[in-house]
């Protein structure tokens, strides 16, 4: 029997190196068919594993009213990248295994798509970071996770010396070091020793890997303003990595700088969200050890 609902434009991007995004297909183009007025846009990698013509994701994002991702974390995070500066929501359907930002099992997905159809979502919006290379200004991306400076197959510690607006921070001498964003705050950076950030906070991280000196400890600051991060000399060459992508490689007296993205990206949950239930159901959060 065929519902009426409020017409949406739905966008599908499967992860195609998962071996459940075929089936995920077949359900989610089974499932909009009982929904009258509801139509999905498969983009072109996703459509061709079903012998489909899609459309490249810069349309999905421009015309969809929703994209749903089904993968893993890194499936959406390079959606997210994708899609910005567009703001069209983002909800992710999870075939892996942790699944921090894709919050819907695929068990999940029918009465999931019924809450979609309703509207029963609600909106995240997460800040996201630019970066540039100094020397050139080239624009190396946007990130929604996090930026790593570390350094390569070398043994030696690196030297990166961190300026905001201007002023001087600190120099670290280090492995690397790892500026997160509030969503990026249970990633790398939380394994590295560094705090978790509400997503509804305009706050970064200052994360060093491995220290040299036990006094330097993660540094919360505001995203507004600029901040630096030079290579010094003497210094191992300096991998950076963009949500866990490789955009470039410095040596010394090369730098990059970081800014708030002009617009923040919108991820979508389902209707009762609750960031403090996600920390403790998969990161087994708990303020006692009882």
């Amino acid at each position: 029997m065929m519902r009426k609902e409020k017409p949406i434009r739905i966008g599908v991007v499967a992860n195609i190196d998962k071996t459940g995004s075929i089936p995920f297909l077949h359900e989610i183009i089974s499932l909009s068919k009982q929904y009258s007025k509801t139509s999905l846009f498969l983009e072109s990698k996703s459509a061709a594993l079903l012998q489909q013509t899609g459309h490249p994701l810069s349309k999905l994002a421009k015309t969809c009213d929703l994209i749903l991702v089904a993968g893993g974390d890194g499936s959406l995070l390079g959606v997210a990248r994708s899609v910005y500066p567009e703001q069209t929501p983002i909800l992710g359907i999870n075939l892996g295994r942790l699944g921090f930002l894709t919050s819907v099992r695929k068990e999940n997905l029918a009465k999931a798509f019924d809450k979609i159809i309703r509207g029963k979502m609600v909106h995240s919006p997460r800040t996201l970071l630019e970066v540039y290379l100094q020397k050139k200004d080239q624009y190396l991306g946007p990130a929604l996770n996090d930026v790593v400076l570390v350094r390569g197959e070398s043994s030696r510690l690196v030297r990166l010396r961190v300026t905001r607006n201007q002023t001087l921070v600190t120099e670290y001498r280090s492995d690397g070091l790892i500026i997160a964003t509030p969503t990026g705050s249970t990633a790398y950076s939380l394994s590295a020793g560094g705090p978790i950030i509400t997503p509804d906070t305009n706050i970064i991280a200052l994360t060093p890997i491995c220290p040299h000196t036990l006094t330097n400890r993660s540094l919360l600051m505001s995203t507004e303003g600029k901040l630096l991060v030079d290579v010094v000399s003497p210094s191992a060459p300096v991998t950076i990595q963009v949500d866990g992508a490789i955009q470039a490689h410095l040596k010394s007296g090369e730098g990059i700088r970081i800014q708030k993205g002009k617009k923040p990206i919108l991820l979508a949950y389902l209707e009762g969200y609750d960031f403090f239930e996600i920390l403790r159901e998969k990161l087994k959060w708990s303020g006692t050890s009882i």
